[in-house]
């Protein structure tokens, strides 16, 4: 048999279009580097804005490989959760409203995925990217004490499947990762900010 023809199929599969759904999940702060032993104190309101429209993709592979397909995603339930997840973690008590003076506002942004196919034997093999950014600000007593901004990019690799399907997965597992980066990150910078602590 031509050695070909497997890479051949999987580059003629590639070329028929489907539509392939990925699932992002909620991923909170894993290993948080902090200079304390406890939590901010106080109650702190959480506004998190931007969700509404950051978080609908449609990723499209680049280059030949899969290239008529596509992977709707919708990551912003997820982000969300994820955010609260991390604030709860952070903070000693978060409340959505009544703060007295003090909160905490995130918004998102970037929120971006990428993916490319490379043909095997039959099957291909995913390279995704994503990229996430969010702007962070602080009031404590009614003062602004913080205003920043994190950023995390982070890449999986893996099996696309013959029909370029388990690309979503790899989508999936990319998100994930970079979720999970700059949850931390945002942790980290919270917690260890002396004015967010100071309760005079």
């Amino acid at each position: 048999m031509d050695s070909r023809l497997p890479i051949l199929f999987v580059i003629l599969v590639g070329m028929v279009g489907c539509s392939y759904g990925v699932t992002a999940r909620t991923v909170p702060a894993g290993n948080v580097y902090s200079i304390h032993d406890s939590k901010i104190p106080g109650t702190f309101t959480m506004q998190i804005a931007g969700m509404d429209n950051c978080c609908r993709k449609e990723v499209r592979p680049s280059g030949y490989v899969c290239s008529a397909h596509n992977y709707p995603l919708d990551g912003g339930d997820a982000l969300r959760s994820s955010i609260q997840n991390t604030l709860s973690q952070v903070f000693e008590t978060i409340a959505p409203s009544e703060g007295q003076g003090n909160v905490i506002a995130v918004s998102v942004n970037r929120f971006d995925a990428t993916i490319r196919f490379a043909p095997g034997f039959w099957s291909t093999q995913a390279y995704s990217t994503a990229e996430i950014g969010l702007d962070v600000k602080a009031m404590r007593n009614g003062k602004a004490v913080l205003s920043t901004s994190v950023f995390a990019e982070r890449s999986k690799d893996g099996d696309g499947g013959a029909f370029c399907g388990d690309g979503s997965q790899v989508i999936t597992e990319a998100i994930a990762s970079a979720t999970r980066e700059v949850m931390e990150r945002l942790a980290e910078r919270l917690s260890n900010n002396p004015a967010l602590r100071a309760q005079n």
